[in-house]
């Protein structure tokens, strides 16, 4: 034995995936880290399900119930039919203007994805600005 080899560290124990037992202990640590990994993505998306539908429906319109709106000089009743068609019975025509224009701003729920549709026409349409204003409209439509 020379001095240089005298003056070297001992040798770092190395990982031997021959023994039985450590193969075992790698799969054992990959499944548990694997079912760790879907447990924690199923709890994601139930709590995203639940937070986002609550958000969505605490931002719908009020349908039914009393709303005080400021500018009428008598009370207003709006009934629904069955197709969510609303009726206006007021007492005079200023009221029923009034309540008319105040239900055409509040949407229906349903007009709420065609909202989402024509935003996205919109965006569409603003990022081919240059199509859209060289008058080439085939070109975007097909």
């Amino acid at each position: 034995m020379s001095s240089d080899e005298a003056n070297l560290p001992p040798a770092l124990p190395s990982l031997d995936l021959s023994k039985p037992g450590s193969s075992r202990r790698t799969m054992r640590i990959a499944a548990l880290a694997l079912l760790l990994l879907i447990v924690l993505a199923a709890a994601a998306f139930l709590f995203g399900r639940i937070y986002f539908g609550r958000v969505m429906r605490a931002n719908l319109p009020q349908l039914d119930g009393t709303q005080v709106a400021y500018g009428l000089s008598a009370p207003v009743t709006v009934q629904r039919d069955a197709h969510g068609v609303p009726f206006i019975h007021a007492q005079s025509m200023d009221d029923l203007v009034f309540a008319q224009g105040y239900i055409t701003a509040v949407p229906e729920p349903s007009t709420y994805a065609l909202m989402g549709l024509g935003l996205l026409f919109v965006l569409m349409l603003s990022r081919r600005r240059r199509v859209a204003s060289g008058g080439c409209f085939a070109a975007v439509f097909g």
